[in-house]
């Protein structure tokens, strides 16, 4: 299972990715754990002090936004390899 964390505190941007996240897991099935993280303690506790981050499988992998699906796709790809 791949564990995906998204941290924002509720943008748009952070609101496109948790869509993103949830339409490329199961359209290519991947077995994926997604949740968001909007509080700011709960932010702070993961040493992440910017927000818009994806965290998968403990691992910072993006900041910002994402450029595209392709891009998830292959990162969620090799994150199921690394198991």
């Amino acid at each position: 299972m791949i564990e995906i964390k998204i941290l924002g505190l509720g943008c748009p941007n952070c609101i496109k990715s948790e869509k993103l996240c949830i339409d490329v897991s199961s359209k290519n099935k991947f077995d994926a754990l997604i949740t968001k993280v909007t509080e700011n303690q709960d932010i702070f506790n993961l040493a992440i002090i910017k927000t818009h981050r994806l965290i998968v499988n403990a691992k910072i992998l993006l900041s910002d936004k994402f450029k595209t699906k392709s891009t998830l796709i292959h990162l969620l790809t090799n994150a199921t390899l690394e198991k």
